[in-house]
């Protein structure tokens, strides 16, 4: 999947400012490509403890000026494991059609 320079200015203001274990792309972009109206659907895998409506905020803070409009899930890997497999979240979703874009 080719992803354009929007997303992949996305995914490294994402690194910068999470530092996650992984970061995987899913919805229409990953099906169809990144391309210009196209929002960015990304689950951010975080180790470690974290505040994360904190975390949240911190990167929607920094993807304010990125161009494109991002829908962000942050999960830890114990909570993706967990989710995987229930087919009503959109954990299992991201997991089962997305595209990782990022792994540490």
């Amino acid at each position: 999947m080719v992803m354009d320079a929007v997303a992949r200015d996305t995914v490294r203001k994402i690194v910068r400012t999470a530092r996650p274990r992984t970061i995987v792309l899913f919805g229409s972009s990953a099906r169809l490509g990144c391309r210009k109206g196209r929002d960015l659907d990304l689950l951010v895998i975080k180790d470690g403890s974290f505040d994360r409506d904190r975390l949240l905020s911190d990167i929607y803070m920094a993807l304010l000026d990125s161009g494109r409009a991002a829908d962000v899930i942050l999960v830890t890997p114990e909570e993706a494991r967990r989710y995987r497999n229930e087919g009503a979240l959109i954990i299992s979703t991201a997991l089962t059609t997305g595209r990782v874009v990022y792994s540490a």
